[in-house]
């Protein structure tokens, strides 16, 4: 049978090489997104051609994420170390209300991608014995292997479709193959790899497609009315761009957040350091205070010695007076009785 579109014998099909530009390189997020939906505005029969800005958008806004999660874990161990440091410290008691009184700091971590339901519909007319696979750029798609592609099942008036979980906050590429009873390539889809842009509000999507990849093919997102591939992927790229605005200025609120606490934890760490020195210091004098008590003590001990040695002395010089007297009073009265 010819159906007239390329077969497997006169048509190859290689898979893209998308290639991914660090953050660094993509300049602007704003500057980059707006020449990209311009290019996406100005050709829309050659959508392919703005996979590569769309999928630099998309890295930079994961890139982005993981960068806000990294600075709040950061700013999470340093509010952690920043507590276990007065805690630990002696005279940490007006450090740590201190501490008790500043905001906590969240510890939110990347979410994960959610998973939209998205059907596939596609009409076309196919031999006995033939069916049509789906094929595309992500892992869910075959990564573009043939022996790996979505099977569409066929039902009533020709219309072939799939349901097939994928990725929000992303850009794919995909073809239909007609595919015959050895399992071999018969025809593939013409014209350029569609592309399909699925978003992070997105629950679930039917996209309806037509053999000849031509643009405008219809996408319902939710219940919404439907849409061409293309104005989808021009939402898509808005809403990223909105994303990316909005995470840095959270990446720019977190490092002011994060100076801050530098800057607090180096003041905690100085009043630290003169509570222990005032510490150090009332324990010299303790050390001082302790040594004068015990030698005024010895001082005192020696002064009791004396004195008892002195009242010794006393007592025995008082004993000696008294016998003194004694003799004497002895001695007058006999001499007043030798008189008489």
């Amino acid at each position: 049978m010819n159906m007239g579109f390329p077969t497997a014998g006169s048509m190859r099909f290689s898979a893209p090489t998308t290639r991914v530009r660090p953050l660094s390189q993509i300049g602007s997020g704003r500057q980059s997104l707006s020449s990209f939906m311009g290019r996406v505005q100005g050709n829309g029969s050659s959508v392919s051609e703005t996979q590569n800005g769309a999928e630099t958008a998309s890295h930079s806004l994961h890139r982005l994420h993981k960068s806000s999660a990294a600075l709040r874990e950061l700013l999470q161990r340093r509010a952690e170390r920043q507590v276990t440091e007065m805690n630990a410290s002696e005279a940490g008691g007006a450090l740590q209300s201190r501490a008790a009184q500043r905001p906590a700091v969240p510890a939110e971590m990347v979410p994960a991608r959610s998973m939209v339901n998205v059907t596939f519909f596609l009409k076309f007319h196919v031999d006995y014995g033939q069916h049509i696979c789906l094929v595309g750029s992500m892992p869910e798609l075959g990564s573009w292997i043939l022996s790996d592609a979505i099977n569409l099942t066929w039902s009533e008036g020709d219309i072939w479709n799939a349901t097939v979980e994928l990725p929000s906050t992303s850009v794919l590429e995909y073809k239909y193959v007609v595919v015959g009873q050895g399992g071999h390539a018969v025809a593939w889809q013409s014209g350029n790899n569609s592309v399909l842009a699925i978003s992070d509000g997105d629950e679930e999507m039917e996209v309806h497609d037509n053999w000849g990849g031509n643009p405008g093919a219809k996408v319902v997102a939710g219940g919404n009315l439907p849409v061409t591939r293309e104005k989808k992927l021009l939402s898509w790229a808005t809403d990223l761009e909105s994303q990316v605005i909005q995470q840095r200025q959270e990446l720019r609120k977190l490092r002011m957040e994060l100076v801050t606490a530098q800057e607090e934890a180096r003041i905690a760490r100085d009043e630290a350091k003169k509570f222990k020195q005032a510490l150090a210091m009332a324990e010299a004098e303790k050390i001082n205070s302790t040594q004068a008590v015990r030698d005024v003590e010895a001082v005192n001990s020696v002064l009791k010695e004396q004195i008892k040695d002195t009242t010794a002395s006393f007592r025995q010089a008082l004993e000696a007076a008294v016998e003194i007297l004694g003799s004497d009073e002895k001695e007058t009265k006999s001499k007043k009785k030798s008189s008489k």
